[in-house]
């Protein structure tokens, strides 16, 4: 599992090189402005969150009206290609100054949909200086001498350098009188080898023919200490003397390479940690799937289409282990680490086709960009959960059968030896006291077979079963054993409903008809069962019009420790368990226990009886 430090070191290394670039850095989603730095919003000469406040038309206000067409088509072909070179346009400022730059437009991946990337290069500085030196050489030589960018004119048949301005010893690491020294193949030959011969052919070729192109150029040099710096030259052809030559505006752009190898480099690594971790990783937008990574389409078992745009409890059923409703537990989580309380919690998942498995679920919420988030990751722990279901279930079993000969036993021994007594004393009719010593018998024998049934429960395999046919024999068996009590079923929907399960499927729905039957003392005594579904689950209700439960004793009714609800019960919820189901006592009308108690049982569906088998 890759640690949550590591994957949040990445994510905040990549912000504050966005926020502290020098170079303005813009993202735009649909037309709009959704993320930009200091620097692009100074380019702007506005404030940053006036420029993410903006419709998509108000962003085009910002673009000259001449440069608009041109960079309309860019966008355009920019969404085919993914990346363009470099693009110059024009912005406006709020008191009408036009400022130049150079943008550098790539698509990327923001919030889960294509977005638009661009590094914007203030190169007002430079337009001047190449409208300068157009306009009056003299003004040019003047300007060019107290620039920060170099500048380098060659000229003659073996094209000679005539000019090098201060700052292109700075640059270069040369004097001006090694430079001026120099011929175009020398300075040629300090150009990485992989765009050298492309350069030297383009300078020969535009000498020669006089062409009067204005080119832009991106490479590495070697400067005179050997370091490698990238630099960008935009070079033209002009006259000087009646002669041809060729100027170069050379600016060190090392830093700016840097930063975009960085930012490729950073969203590299979080999308390798992202995609190479063991757990599934999930962005959550207010309660929706937004990203995931490729282990959450393994653990739901499905597509990044169908997990996308669904909601946590799209994945989970109906209702989770505490009986709450699956929807209202997770939009409590989501709201809790929202507020900034970091969540951590086992949770019932189940995957596209409904089969469920446990998870641990850790839910924090990170800002990417203006909007907040929250990260899921999500630790599949069936086996663990089995495994410890296994250890718990043996330690139940324990106590059951240490609770089975200290108690239920005991009594039904101590009444064999009471009505033995009243044989003796003759206080009671042979045939009544024979008639309760049987009784006390088979119930000894029940329960003995009910230990039985735990005892081989976690052996037996799941095979497909047919719930109708299960609930019809049930009823059935119900019925003929007591007839005198009305058993409510009305027609049942799910023919083809299957369910995995074992032998033991039939206990489950019996042994609660008939906890409702023996403790319910009203004179007409009936039974409910209603059948219905949802996405991944069977849900059966077995109601009754007996005295009902207490809402302590409902709270403690499966608790292995107390066993308030007898062995039938405790075996009820071992074999639900065992389905992967659920098992909830309620009263059958809310809010009024004396009205009669139900069970609700869930069992997961599978869809299909054969492939299940």
């Amino acid at each position: 599992m890759i640690p949550e430090e590591e994957l949040e070191l990445s994510k905040e290394r990549y912000r504050r090189l966005f926020n502290e670039s020098l170079q303005g850095i813009v993202i735009f989603a649909n037309g709009r402005i959704v993320l930009a730095n200091t620097a692009y919003a100074e380019t702007l000469g506005r404030p940053l969150n006036e420029l993410l406040e903006m419709s998509a038309d108000d962003a085009w206000t910002l673009v000259h009206p001449d440069d608009r067409p041109e960079l309309e088509e860019r966008n355009e072909l920019l969404s085919k290609l993914k990346t363009l070179p470099r693009h110059r346009f024009r912005y406006f400022r709020p008191s009408g100054e036009i400022r130049w730059v150079d943008s550098y437009a790539n698509i990327i991946e923001h919030d889960g949909s294509p977005a638009m990337q661009a590094l914007e290069v203030d190169i007002t500085e430079q337009v001047e200086a190449e409208h300068a030196f157009r306009e009056n050489e003299e003004r040019f030589r003047t300007f060019v001498e107290s620039s920060e960018y170099g500048f380098i004119v060659f000229q003659g048949s073996h094209p000679k350098v005539i000019y090098a301005n201060p700052s292109l010893s700075y640059i270069t690491g040369f004097t001006n009188h090694e430079l001026m020294s120099m011929n175009i193949g020398d300075i040629v030959d300090l150009i990485d080898e992989d765009f050298r011969d492309e350069t030297r052919a383009y300078i020969e070729t535009a000498l020669e023919d006089r062409l009067k192109l204005d080119i832009s150029n991106e490479f590495q040099f070697r400067r005179k200490d050997g370091t490698q710096i990238w630099l960008r030259t935009d070079s033209s052809l002009i006259t000087l003397n009646n002669e041809p030559a060729l100027q170069l505006l050379i600016i060190d752009i090392t830093e700016r390479i840097q930063t975009q190898e960085i930012l490729r480099k950073n969203e590299e690594r979080y999308r390798t940690l992202f995609e190479s971790a063991n757990d599934a990783i999930i962005l959550i937008r207010d309660d929706t799937f937004v990203e995931c990574n490729d282990r959450s389409l393994d653990m739901y078992g499905c597509t990044r289409e169908q997990i996308l745009g669904s909601t946590p409890y799209r994945f989970s059923p109906q209702f989770q282990q505490d009986g709450r409703t699956s929807k209202d537990a997770s939009l409590e989580k989501i709201q809790a680490a929202l507020d900034g309380t970091p969540q951590s919690f086992d949770w019932k998942h189940t995957k596209y086709d409904g089969t469920p498995f446990d998870a641990e679920v850790s839910l924090n919420s990170i800002q990417l960009g203006e909007e907040v988030f929250i990260q899921a990751i999500v630790r599949d722990v069936t086996k663990r959960k089995e495994l410890e279901q296994k250890t718990r279930s043996a330690s139940r079993r324990g106590l059951l059968f240490l609770d089975l000969l200290t108690h239920d036993v005991k009594n039904k021994l101590q009444a064999l030896e009471l009505f033995a007594g009243l044989i003796a004393e003759r206080e009671a009719g042979d045939d009544d006291i024979l008639s309760m010593v049987g009784d006390s018998l088979r119930e000894c024998t029940q329960l003995i077979s009910k230990v039985e049934t735990t005892k081989a429960l976690p052996n037996i395999p799941l095979t497909p079963h047919s719930l109708q046919e299960v609930l019809l024999r049930c009823v059935d068996k119900i019925s003929i054993e007591y007839r005198e009590v009305e058993v409510l079923l009305p027609s049942i929907t799910i023919k083809n409903g299957h369910v995995l399960a074992d032998e033991y499927i039939d206990l489950i729905f019996y042994e609660l008809m008939e906890n409702g039957i023996r403790h319910n003392k009203n004179e007409n005594r009936k039974v409910w069962v209603l059948v219905d579904e949802d996405e991944i689950s069977y849900i059966v209700s077995i109601a009754d019009n007996g005295q009902g439960i207490s809402i302590s004793m409902k709270e403690e009714i499966f608790n292995p420790e107390k066993r308030t609800g007898g062995v039938g019960l405790h075996l009820v919820y071992e074999i639900v368990e065992k389905y992967n189901g659920t098992v909830r006592v309620l009263d059958r009308v809310e809010g009024q226990p004396s009205s009669g108690t139900m069970f609700v049982i869930s069992i997961p569906k599978i869809t299909d009886a054969s492939d299940a088998s």
